[in-house]
């Protein structure tokens, strides 16, 4: 009766670890998102983007600040993107996807498949993900403040919701309860602090 049900272990938990990832990848979207719409910040080569029409707007003799939306000549769809940098969407989501990588290989692999594949193959994955914040502030395609930012949101995301699943999904999240009558009676125990 129970053979018709029976899922592979492996495929079930493919399917956990793929869901959670995709779910992840969304929520860091949505947090860079409303960063990056209430900011609104400009990227670096914002100018050489938008290439505004001084003349028309009269900027002959003194120093002004470009927010007209018609004051621009160049694409719409590049000046927009370049009028939302803070914090850099393409930080978060390489920072999220490598940290998220890498904690799960080193759930995984840990040292089961020798000292040292687990840390070598984590540390490649962020030091990827590092370079490519490097990357962004070295084309001026974001600020090192926008990189440090999405960076910070990727990552934190990431170890929240590895953390969490370790705890609920693998069912080694386990609560103190302690009644007031009986204060030395412990009904079930705490997870080891992570």
């Amino acid at each position: 009766m129970g053979d018709c049900c029976y899922v592979n272990p492996m495929v079930r938990r493919t399917f956990q670890f793929l869901g959670v990832y995709v779910f992840g990848l969304f929520v860091t979207d949505i947090f860079v998102n409303a960063g990056q719409l209430i900011t609104g910040s400009l990227a670096p080569h914002f100018l050489s983007v938008c290439r505004p029409n001084y003349t028309a707007l009269g900027c002959q003799g003194a120093a002004q600040f470009v927010s007209q939306t018609d004051a621009c000549t160049g694409d719409p769809d590049d000046i927009m993107r370049a009028r939302k940098t803070f914090p850099s969407k393409e930080a978060a989501l390489s920072l999220y996807t490598a940290v998220y990588l890498a904690m799960y290989v080193m759930s995984c692999v840990g040292s089961q498949a020798g000292c040292l594949t687990g840390p070598v193959l984590s540390l490649s994955l962020v030091s990827l993900a590092l370079l490519t914040g490097i990357n962004r502030v070295a084309e001026y395609r974001n600020h090192w403040t926008d990189v440090i930012a999405g960076q910070a949101i990727g990552g934190a995301i990431a170890v929240f919701l590895v953390r969490e699943i370790r705890l609920v999904i693998l069912g080694q999240r386990r609560w103190v309860l302690i009644r007031k009558s009986q204060p030395n009676t412990i009904v079930q125990q705490c997870p080891p602090s992570l």
